[in-house]
C-alpha cells in the first residue's frame, strides 16, 4: 500500500543529476579532473554536483545561450562546489579540454559540434527525451565507443539523439547497452583510455521509487 506521497520537484533535479553521476562514475576515466557543462538551468546545477561527487573535478567550463545565465551559474557553482567554473562564448568551448561533459538542454536540434570532444572524455546527454528533439548530432553519437541508455525500450521511443543517429544510418541499437548493465559488470563501461563515452539518460520510474524511498525512510 503506498506509504507517502512526495513532492518530486526538487527530488526529480537531484535524481537526474545522480543518473548522470552514476555513470559518470562507471564510465568517465579515473583521472578526469576537468568538466563541460552545456545549460545552466536548474538541472544543470545537480549534474554539475554528481559530477563533482564520483570525481576529482577542479575546473568546469559552462555555455548557454544567455550571457547572464551562464555567468550567474559560474558563479554560483564555484561558490556552492569549491572549485573554480568559468563561463564561455561557446558550447565547443566548454567541451574541448573537458573529460566528462554533461548536456542538458531543451534544444529542438544539437548544440555543439562532435568533432570538439576530446577522446578519452565521457559525454552525459541529459535533456533530450523526445525523438523530436536533440541535444547532440550524429557525429557525436558515431565517435562514442560505448552508448548507454538507463532503459533501452524507452530509449527507442524517447532518445532523439540515437533515434535520429540510427534512422541516418550512423548507430545500431544493439550497439547500445543499459546503465544497469555496466554497473553490474556484466558490459564494462569504458573500453580504453582513448574512447568517448555516451550516457543517454531520459530518466526511468524506478529512478524516483528509489530516491523517494531514501528519502521516506530518512524521514521515519
Amino acid at each position: 500500500e503506498p506509504v507517502a506521497m512526495i513532492a518530486a520537484n526538487a527530488l526529480g533535479q537531484i535524481r537526474t543529476g545522480a543518473a548522470s553521476g552514476v555513470a559518470t562514475r562507471y564510465m568517465a576515466r579515473g583521472d578526469a579532473k576537468t568538466a563541460g557543462v552545456i545549460g545552466s538551468g536548474y538541472q544543470a546545477r545537480t549534474q554539475l554536483a554528481a559530477l563533482c561527487a564520483v570525481r576529482p573535478i577542479q575546473h568546469c567550463w559552462v555555455y548557454s545561450r544567455t550571457p547572464e545565465r551562464r555567468e550567474e551559474f559560474a558563479r554560483e557553482m564555484a561558490n556552492e562546489l569549491g572549485i573554480e567554473v568559468l563561463a564561455v562564448n561557446s558550447a565547443e568551448a566548454a567541451v574541448r579540454d573537458a573529460s566528462v561533459v554533461s548536456v542538458i538542454t531543451n534544444a529542438q536540434d544539437p548544440v555543439v559540434d562532435g568533432a570538439a570532444f576530446a577522446p578519452g572524455s565521457h559525454i552525459n546527454a541529459a535533456g533530450s527525451n523526445s525523438r523530436s528533439r536533440r541535444e547532440l548530432d550524429e557525429t557525436t553519437v558515431s565517435r562514442s565507443s560505448r552508448v548507454v541508455v538507463d532503459d533501452l525500450p524507452q530509449a527507442m521511443i524517447e532518445s532523439g539523439d540515437l533515434i535520429w543517429a540510427a534512422e541516418h544510418g550512423v548507430f545500431q541499437w544493439d550497439q547500445a547497452c543499459e546503465l544497469g548493465e555496466v554497473v553490474t559488470g556484466k558490459v564494462e563501461g569504458r573500453p580504453n583510455t582513448k574512447a568517448i563515452t555516451l550516457f543517454e539518460s531520459q530518466g526511468i520510474g524506478t529512478e524516483d521509487v528509489a530516491a523517494g524511498m531514501y528519502v521516506y525512510r530518512r524521514a521515519v
